[in-house]
Protein backbone atom coordinates (compact mmCIF):
# COMPACT_ATOMS: atom_id res chain seq x y z
CA UNK A 1 0.00 0.00 0.00
CA UNK A 2 1.29 3.38 -0.89
CA UNK A 3 1.38 6.19 1.35
CA UNK A 4 -0.09 9.33 -0.04
CA UNK A 5 2.09 12.36 -0.08
CA UNK A 6 0.69 15.87 -0.38
CA UNK A 7 3.52 18.31 -1.32
CA UNK A 8 3.65 22.45 -0.30
CA UNK A 9 6.24 24.78 -1.32
CA UNK A 10 6.62 26.37 1.73
CA UNK A 11 6.80 24.84 5.14
CA UNK A 12 4.16 26.92 6.83
CA UNK A 13 1.83 26.31 4.07
CA UNK A 14 2.43 22.33 4.77
CA UNK A 15 1.87 22.99 8.75
CA UNK A 16 -1.59 24.81 8.25
CA UNK A 17 -2.52 22.69 5.88
CA UNK A 18 -1.75 19.28 8.27
CA UNK A 19 -3.58 20.89 11.11
CA UNK A 20 -6.62 21.74 9.02
CA UNK A 21 -6.80 18.01 8.47
CA UNK A 22 -5.80 16.46 11.63
CA UNK A 23 -8.93 18.67 12.64
CA UNK A 24 -11.49 17.45 9.89
CA UNK A 25 -10.47 14.44 9.13
CA UNK A 26 -11.53 11.46 11.90
CA UNK A 27 -8.78 9.63 10.76
CA UNK A 28 -6.53 12.22 11.71
CA UNK A 29 -2.88 12.19 9.31
CA UNK A 30 -2.75 8.43 9.06
CA UNK A 31 -1.72 7.17 5.80
CA UNK A 32 -1.06 10.56 5.09
CA UNK A 33 2.11 12.80 4.72
CA UNK A 34 2.13 16.63 4.32
CA UNK A 35 5.20 17.74 3.19
CA UNK A 36 7.72 20.14 1.17
CA UNK A 37 9.47 18.44 -1.63
CA UNK A 38 12.63 18.99 0.84
CA UNK A 39 11.39 17.83 3.88
CA UNK A 40 9.99 14.86 1.52
CA UNK A 41 13.43 14.14 -0.13
CA UNK A 42 15.80 14.08 3.71
CA UNK A 43 12.86 11.53 4.98
CA UNK A 44 13.22 9.34 1.76
CA UNK A 45 16.77 9.63 1.31
CA UNK A 46 16.97 8.40 5.50
CA UNK A 47 15.02 5.19 4.80
CA UNK A 48 16.34 4.74 0.87
CA UNK A 49 19.34 5.82 0.34
CA UNK A 50 23.24 4.77 0.46
CA UNK A 51 23.78 6.26 3.71
CA UNK A 52 25.17 9.80 2.37
CA UNK A 53 24.22 12.84 3.42
CA UNK A 54 22.89 15.51 1.51
CA UNK A 55 24.56 18.28 0.33
CA UNK A 56 23.66 21.52 2.05
CA UNK A 57 23.33 25.05 -0.06
CA UNK A 58 26.78 26.02 1.65
CA UNK A 59 28.54 22.96 1.95
CA UNK A 60 28.01 23.04 -2.11
CA UNK A 61 29.57 26.39 -2.17
CA UNK A 62 33.14 25.36 -0.03
CA UNK A 63 32.91 22.28 -2.30
CA UNK A 64 32.52 23.96 -5.54
CA UNK A 65 35.64 26.36 -4.83
CA UNK A 66 37.26 23.07 -3.24
CA UNK A 67 37.26 21.85 -6.24
CA UNK A 68 38.33 24.62 -8.81
CA UNK A 69 41.12 25.23 -6.52
CA UNK A 70 42.20 21.25 -7.08
CA UNK A 71 41.95 21.62 -11.06
CA UNK A 72 42.90 24.95 -11.59
CA UNK A 73 46.11 23.99 -13.09
CA UNK A 74 44.19 22.27 -16.23
CA UNK A 75 41.44 25.23 -16.08
CA UNK A 76 42.78 27.88 -17.95
CA UNK A 77 39.15 28.79 -19.08
CA UNK A 78 37.80 29.63 -15.56
CA UNK A 79 39.28 31.36 -12.78
CA UNK A 80 38.91 30.74 -9.26
CA UNK A 81 36.40 33.68 -8.55
CA UNK A 82 32.80 34.27 -6.19
CA UNK A 83 31.36 34.37 -9.32
CA UNK A 84 32.90 31.21 -10.64
CA UNK A 85 31.86 29.57 -7.87
CA UNK A 86 28.35 30.87 -7.90
CA UNK A 87 27.48 29.57 -11.31
CA UNK A 88 29.03 26.40 -10.96
CA UNK A 89 27.42 25.95 -7.67
CA UNK A 90 24.19 26.18 -9.73
CA UNK A 91 24.85 24.26 -12.24
CA UNK A 92 25.72 21.62 -9.79
CA UNK A 93 22.67 21.66 -7.76
CA UNK A 94 20.61 21.79 -11.34
CA UNK A 95 22.22 19.85 -13.76
CA UNK A 96 23.95 16.95 -12.02
CA UNK A 97 21.56 13.58 -12.03
CA UNK A 98 20.42 14.57 -15.50
CA UNK A 99 19.90 12.34 -18.41
CA UNK A 100 21.30 15.56 -20.81
CA UNK A 101 24.32 15.79 -18.53
CA UNK A 102 25.30 12.34 -18.61
CA UNK A 103 25.02 11.74 -22.44
CA UNK A 104 27.30 14.48 -22.65
CA UNK A 105 29.39 13.05 -19.78
CA UNK A 106 29.53 10.02 -22.00
CA UNK A 107 30.00 10.86 -25.57
CA UNK A 108 31.24 14.99 -25.46
CA UNK A 109 32.52 14.46 -28.85
CA UNK A 110 28.42 14.29 -29.65
CA UNK A 111 28.34 17.98 -28.50
CA UNK A 112 29.72 21.07 -29.79
CA UNK A 113 31.00 22.57 -26.60
CA UNK A 114 33.00 25.33 -25.76
CA UNK A 115 36.43 25.26 -24.10
CA UNK A 116 34.55 26.86 -20.89
CA UNK A 117 32.15 24.17 -21.55
CA UNK A 118 34.18 21.44 -21.65
CA UNK A 119 35.81 22.95 -18.70
CA UNK A 120 32.76 22.76 -16.84
CA UNK A 121 32.02 18.82 -17.80
CA UNK A 122 35.48 18.12 -16.69
CA UNK A 123 34.76 19.01 -13.34
CA UNK A 124 31.65 16.83 -12.78
CA UNK A 125 33.67 13.43 -11.91
CA UNK A 126 36.04 15.46 -9.42
CA UNK A 127 33.20 17.11 -8.23
CA UNK A 128 31.29 13.72 -7.61
CA UNK A 129 34.53 12.09 -5.99
CA UNK A 130 35.05 14.94 -3.47
CA UNK A 131 31.32 14.25 -2.12
CA UNK A 132 31.57 11.15 -1.95
CA UNK A 133 35.00 10.66 0.18
CA UNK A 134 33.55 13.01 2.62
CA UNK A 135 30.21 11.15 2.69
CA UNK A 136 27.98 13.50 0.71
CA UNK A 137 25.55 13.49 -2.39
CA UNK A 138 24.09 16.11 -4.28
CA UNK A 139 20.36 16.47 -3.74
CA UNK A 140 20.30 16.07 -7.90
CA UNK A 141 21.78 12.85 -8.12
CA UNK A 142 19.71 11.61 -4.72
CA UNK A 143 16.50 12.20 -6.88
CA UNK A 144 17.55 10.71 -9.79
CA UNK A 145 18.77 7.44 -7.99
CA UNK A 146 15.13 7.65 -6.10
CA UNK A 147 13.14 7.62 -9.60
CA UNK A 148 15.47 4.41 -10.13
CA UNK A 149 13.39 3.08 -7.49
CA UNK A 150 9.71 1.51 -6.81
CA UNK A 151 8.50 4.24 -4.06
CA UNK A 152 6.14 3.30 -1.97
CA UNK A 153 4.34 6.70 -2.40
CA UNK A 154 1.23 8.40 -3.74
CA UNK A 155 2.05 12.15 -4.80
CA UNK A 156 -0.16 14.95 -5.29
CA UNK A 157 0.39 18.66 -4.73
CA UNK A 158 -1.29 20.85 -2.48
CA UNK A 159 0.01 23.97 -3.42
CA UNK A 160 3.30 24.57 -5.41
CA UNK A 161 4.12 27.88 -6.82
CA UNK A 162 7.65 26.98 -8.43
CA UNK A 163 9.48 23.24 -8.49
CA UNK A 164 13.49 23.40 -8.59
CA UNK A 165 15.16 21.48 -11.87
CA UNK A 166 15.64 18.57 -10.20
CA UNK A 167 12.40 17.93 -8.85
CA UNK A 168 10.61 18.33 -12.15
CA UNK A 169 13.02 15.65 -13.55
CA UNK A 170 12.14 13.65 -10.61
CA UNK A 171 7.83 14.22 -11.40
CA UNK A 172 8.21 13.89 -14.57
CA UNK A 173 9.42 10.51 -14.17
CA UNK A 174 7.53 9.03 -10.51
CA UNK A 175 4.11 10.98 -11.30
CA UNK A 176 3.95 12.74 -14.71
CA UNK A 177 0.52 12.95 -14.38
CA UNK A 178 1.06 15.94 -11.25
CA UNK A 179 3.68 17.89 -13.06
CA UNK A 180 1.35 18.48 -15.74
CA UNK A 181 -0.70 20.98 -13.12
CA UNK A 182 2.59 22.83 -12.79
CA UNK A 183 3.07 26.32 -15.08
CA UNK A 184 6.67 25.31 -15.45
CA UNK A 185 8.39 29.01 -17.13
CA UNK A 186 9.63 27.94 -20.98
CA UNK A 187 13.43 27.48 -21.27
CA UNK A 188 15.34 28.55 -24.10
CA UNK A 189 17.42 26.68 -25.66
CA UNK A 190 18.33 28.20 -28.59
CA UNK A 191 18.78 31.67 -29.14
CA UNK A 192 17.78 33.60 -32.77
CA UNK A 193 20.87 33.90 -35.24
CA UNK A 194 21.69 37.67 -34.51
CA UNK A 195 21.91 37.04 -30.41
CA UNK A 196 25.42 36.86 -29.19
CA UNK A 197 25.52 35.15 -25.90
CA UNK A 198 28.24 35.20 -23.52
CA UNK A 199 29.65 34.73 -20.39
CA UNK A 200 30.33 37.27 -17.42
CA UNK A 201 32.24 36.11 -14.72
CA UNK A 202 32.10 38.88 -11.44
CA UNK A 203 34.42 38.57 -8.89
CA UNK A 204 32.01 39.64 -6.49
CA UNK A 205 28.01 40.66 -5.68
CA UNK A 206 30.43 44.12 -6.00
CA UNK A 207 31.44 43.99 -9.41
CA UNK A 208 28.54 42.56 -11.15
CA UNK A 209 26.98 45.84 -12.41
CA UNK A 210 30.43 47.32 -13.68
CA UNK A 211 31.02 44.27 -15.24
CA UNK A 212 27.88 44.44 -17.25
CA UNK A 213 28.39 47.78 -18.04
CA UNK A 214 31.24 47.40 -19.36
CA UNK A 215 30.01 44.99 -21.47
CA UNK A 216 27.46 46.66 -23.08
CA UNK A 217 29.05 50.04 -23.74
CA UNK A 218 31.88 47.70 -25.41
CA UNK A 219 29.25 45.91 -27.98
CA UNK A 220 27.63 49.67 -28.40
Amino acid sequence: MKRKVILFSTYEQALSFRKGLAQTNPHGLFGISVETPYTWLVDAWERFGDGRTLLSSLERTFATKDVLVSCSHQLDSLTVTDGTISLLSRFFADVLGSKELEDALGKPESYELSEVERSVLSLVLPYRELLRCRGYIEPSDALSRLSEMELPFDFSFGAIDELSLPFQRFFSKVAPSIIEQLEIPVQISKTSDHVRPFLLLAEGPSAQNALIARALYADI
